[in-house]
């Protein structure tokens, strides 16, 4: 019988013991000659029959996929509670698989003693297979055509709540999202005549309001490091600089909005790195079926560059101080134009020649930080309650039902104005919401809410219920109709 010790945020085994005496087995896709992609069925399979070998790695369920597919995690420990608890998540867009692929590979290096090194240090939650709706469906979204990476301030998807479940359940220090983007676009591409020309991109938790010991570590040191450790293996890398659509559009960093799962699990604590690699043209000639191969190559170096870097700095890791919190929570950031650099040169390669050129795009590398805001005591909901407390559950938030009658003085916001916002450089349009705020006793009845800000993920709160933050809910369509302009809204700020 196996023996397993999981206890909050690491997971303690006694001693990996060396799993195999026979021939290293392969993955369904290395089975294939990396001619055929497995299902979602082929994976779980595989990984089971590994596990099945070893004393101390055990495959978990952590939930059912919007189509009722089983998430799966696999969890490895060689003991020690001084250990690092990393997270490493596959193919949330399940189009771009090299990063399926190789986690399955990393789960068989790591069981058959060919990386035990990082064993010493670390202890794993290794979520292959992200989204095996899209998997099995050959799409980029799950069963219901939602895109999961930026679904984590409403939660509205199955498989981003079991994510947020697994953050909190674990409470990884370290965590490697692994995603690639495609070259060609269908502006920059079809109309204009060039594809994107890089080979893997990093970008890590840069959300204004996250702790900022943890954003000064991740951003000044964690990320170069990561960087120039990927290149010294050979794959080229470089700071991700967002999605290039057409010439001539802005050019930022990676987004800071908290509904992409790179900043939400930072908030949780988590030094949170993303890298896209290079998604070869569909329509070129390769040795294997869409370059899944070299692909897969490339996904594992950027594997092992972020695990050697997480292994170096141990030590600072975990002694970063994960509670820490603003007192001053900024509503509003955006990327804007750099005045003192207004233009970056990014390379890209002319379709028609072949050859790479330089192209000046409008740089807009400068934070703005707008609206700052004291963190209050608490805050109060007096309509909507039962959606409230859904949403609050879903992200492990404490709260409170009045049970009678009481008054209190809270300030209100009135809704002047909403305007709607295209951002090119995210492709999508975000909400500036005015408002006019008055001081007011109000009464609460009994089912009304009291959420206190005092509690673990609390400057969430606040970020998720001012119409004003840019980090809103209501930035989200289905919550986007309750703010009404001229009306106050039923969420009280409690100073």
């Amino acid at each position: 019988m196996k023996k397993y010790l999981f206890g909050g945020a690491i997971i303690v085994g006694m001693l990996l013991v060396v799993l195999y005496t026979e021939d290293i087995p392969k993955t369904p896709l290395e089975n294939s000659h990396f001619q055929s992609l497995p299902k979602s069925n082929e994976i779980s399979d595989f990984l089971h029959d590994l596990v099945d070998q070893s004393e101390w790695a055990k495959v978990v369920t952590l939930g059912q996929s919007a189509g009722g597919r089983d998430i799966e995690a696999v969890l490895i420990s060689s003991g020690s509670a001084d250990k690092l608890s990393v997270m490493l998540i596959g193919s949330q867009h399940a189009t771009e698989a090299s990063g399926t692929e190789a986690l399955q590979m990393l789960v068989r290096d790591i069981l058959t003693d060919s990386k035990t090194h990082w064993l010493d240090d670390m202890n794993f939650i290794i979520i292959v297979n992200a989204n095996p709706d899209g998997r099995d469906n050959n799409t980029r979204f799950n069963e219901t055509n939602g895109n999961i990476n930026i679904d984590f301030i409403e939660l509205g998807e199955d498989e981003t709540v079991i994510f947020v479940n697994a953050l909190k359940k674990y409470q990884p220090n370290v965590i490697l999202d692994l995603h690639e983007s495609y070259v060609r676009k269908r502006i920059l591409t079809s109309r204009q005549g060039y594809i994107n020309d890089f080979d893997s991109q990093f970008a890590v938790n840069n959300n204004p309001n996250l702790a900022p010991a943890l954003n000064q570590f991740s951003q000044e040191i964690f990320l170069p490091a990561v960087i120039e450790a990927n290149s010294n293996m050979g794959v080229p890398a470089k700071q991700y600089r967002g999605e290039i659509l057409q010439l001539n559009q802005p050019i930022a960093y990676a987004g800071m909005r908290l509904w992409n799962f790179r900043n939400y699990s930072a908030l949780n604590g988590a030094i949170s790195v993303l890298v896209e690699n290079r998604l070869d043209p569909r329509n070129d000639t390769y040795p294997t079926p869409h370059n899944i191969k070299v692909r897969t190559e490339k996904q594992k170096i950027s594997i092992e560059a972020f695990l050697n870097t997480a292994q170096t700095y141990k030590d600072s890791i975990l002694s970063l101080k994960k509670s820490e919190k603003n007192t001053t929570l900024m509503l509003r950031h955006q990327f804007i134009i750099d005045s003192q650099n207004p233009k970056v040169d990014i390379p890209l390669i002319n379709v028609k020649t072949g050859e790479q050129e330089i192209h000046a795009f409008p740089n807009f590398a400068k934070i703005s930080l707008s609206m700052p805001l004291a963190l209050p005591k608490a805050y109060v909901i007096t309509n909507e309650q039962e959606r409230f407390m859904q949403l609050f559950s879903r992200h492990h938030l404490t709260y409170q039902i009045i049970q009678a009658p009481q008054t209190l003085t809270v300030t209100q916001s009135t809704i002047r104005n909403i305007h709607e916002k295209y951002n090119l450089i995210r492709s999508s349009t975000i909400l500036e919401v005015d408002t006019d705020e008055r001081s007011a006793d109000i009464t609460l009845n009994p089912g009304d809410l009291w959420i206190d800000v005092n509690q673990p993920m609390g400057q969430l709160i606040p970020l998720i219920l001012e119409p004003r933050s840019t980090d809103s809910i209501f930035q989200e369509d289905p919550y986007r109709s309750l703010l009404k302009i001229n009306e106050t809204l039923f969420i009280g700020r409690v100073i």
